[in-house]
């Protein structure tokens, strides 16, 4: 049977060099913000882009309101707009 060590090799061989990478900070830095710093990051483009957007309004009112309800439907309303006369 042969013996790595008696040719004076090691028994076993590590392919993965001695970094502990769970017990280095450094090794999970990264260029994205995340937690914390995130959130505050996103919030400020948030406030940012709300305070442009307000920057540019001319209305005195932000509130676009349509009335699109109908308060009676009757059939001959329909050709309304083809008549130029009462019916």
């Amino acid at each position: 049977m042969y013996r790595p060590e008696d040719d004076g090799k090691q028994d076993f061989v590590k392919k993965v060099k001695g970094v502990s990478t769970f017990s280095e900070s450094a090794f999970f830095k990264t260029v994205f913000a995340s937690g914390d710093d995130m959130v505050k990051e996103e919030e400020a483009i948030r406030k940012r882009e709300i305070d442009e957007w307000n920057a540019k309004v001319v209305v005195a009112n932000k509130h676009f309101t349509v009335n699109t309800r109908v308060l009676e439907s009757q059939q001959i309303d329909k050709y309304r707009s083809m008549r130029e006369d009462a019916v």
